[in-house]
């Protein structure tokens, strides 16, 4: 409706009217929403007054007075704003009148006006900057995630509205999405790539969650003091990796290869589920995924499917053979522990094949002449015998 005109006149199209609140906490039989900073409210005002009384004394006295005898001095060479008193020569000056000084009190009751606006914001000065120079990085990073932990309501009030809002936005395609429509979407292995759809396809989805992170990763303090705790763990190698981490405050380059690696895993698992055969190559970590593809054999529905039980037994088998078979050198590159080698057994010979023991010196001392056609002929020292 706009102004007086009607525009439309009907029943809601919609299944409902798709409007979400965000506040940190329910203000009690109201329909409001109540926020911290409302209790800073006459707290502000109060650190206003006293800033008042400061620039109000600074503004009238700041430029202070000159006093001199009568006829002393010209008005004409004092600067615009300074107070000039004459006294009539051989009397006393006024006496010196202080006007300008600011009570210490004011300033101490500024002061404890901030701290207690900090206490019930949850904002602190790490939060907003003010960092102290004695402060050290573990304890700046903990202070700052305390003001993140502290505003836990709103954020928990923000998720649930983006979760409403991608519910509802769910909700409007499976309704009016008739006619297909391209997005970006991110796969299971975080690929991005366009896929068309129409609301049919949007039939199984029921709602949307949303998930949050760790606080602390969201800061740079918090990221440079997980940087120096990979740094003495020496899971940081080179120098570059802190000097990003420093710089721009990111984690990947950290996390990539591991990130990688779990994503592999958690792609060959979802396969394994289906019955699809995984590749296995030397330079995959053969003892995690040993360890991890083990959880697909965690589910007694996998137990009793045949065909994805053995493939993932099979697969699991294709791993610690080639980690038996793979180079040590290659496996110590990768920091892996290679398997020990079993023993190589002497092969089992036929004891009718074998040769018998020397039974007497002469024997002993004969050398065995090759077999020809089943036979055994010796070498005789004394010729051939009559």
């Amino acid at each position: 409706m706009v102004g007086e005109t009607i525009l439309v006149d009907g029943p809601l199209p919609y299944n409902k009217p798709y409007v979400f609140p965000i506040r940190a906490q329910d203000a009690y039989q109201t329909a409001f929403g109540h926020s911290n900073l409302h209790d800073c409210i006459p707290l502000q005002d109060a650190l206003d007054s006293c800033f008042s009384i400061a620039l109000s004394n600074l503004n009238s006295f700041g430029l202070g007075s000159i006093v001199s005898e009568k006829g002393s001095m010209s008005v004409s060479e004092l600067r615009t704003g300074l107070l000039h008193l004459e006294h009539n020569k051989g009397t006393n000056p006024p006496q010196k009148l202080d006007l300008l000084q600011i009570p210490a009190e004011i300033f101490n009751f500024a002061t404890m006006l901030i701290q207690n606006q900090e206490t019930i914001s949850g904002v602190n000065s790490v939060a907003r900057g003010n960092v102290p120079h004695q402060m050290s990085g573990t304890a700046m990073a903990l202070v700052a995630n305390q003001a993140l932990t502290f505003s836990s309501g709103v954020q928990h009030s923000l998720n649930t509205l983006l979760e409403h809002v991608g519910s509802s936005l769910i909700e409007l395609l499976q309704t009016f999405a008739t006619v297909p429509r391209v997005a970006q979407i991110v796969g299971k292995t975080k690929k991005s790539y366009m896929k068309q759809f129409k609301c049919d396809d949007l039939k199984g989805i029921s709602r949307v969650v949303v998930e949050s992170t760790n606080a602390l990763t969201k800061t740079t303090a918090g990221k440079v003091e997980i940087a120096n705790n990979l740094l003495q763990s020496k899971l940081i190698t080179t120098p570059e990796q802190y000097i990003q981490v420093v710089t721009t405050g990111t984690l990947e380059p950290l996390t990539e290869f591991d990130n990688a690696q779990n994503m592999l895993i958690r792609l060959e698992n979802e396969q394994l589920t289906e019955g699809k055969p995984q590749q296995v190559v030397a330079i995959d970590l053969h003892e995690l995924h040993v360890r991890e593809h083990s959880v697909v054999l965690a589910n007694p529905d996998v137990r009793n499917n045949p065909q994805v039980l053995q493939v993932t037994l099979d697969h699991i088998q294709q791993h610690i053979n080639q980690a038996k078979s793979t180079d040590p050198a290659l496996m110590f590159m990768l920091k892996q522990q290679p398997l020990p080698q079993a023993p190589p057994q002497a092969p089992q010979q036929n004891p009718a094949l074998q040769t018998p023991q020397p039974q007497t010196m002469a024997e002993a001392k004969t050398p065995d002449m090759p077999t020809i056609a089943g036979t055994q002929t010796k070498f005789n020292p004394q010729g051939p015998q009559g």
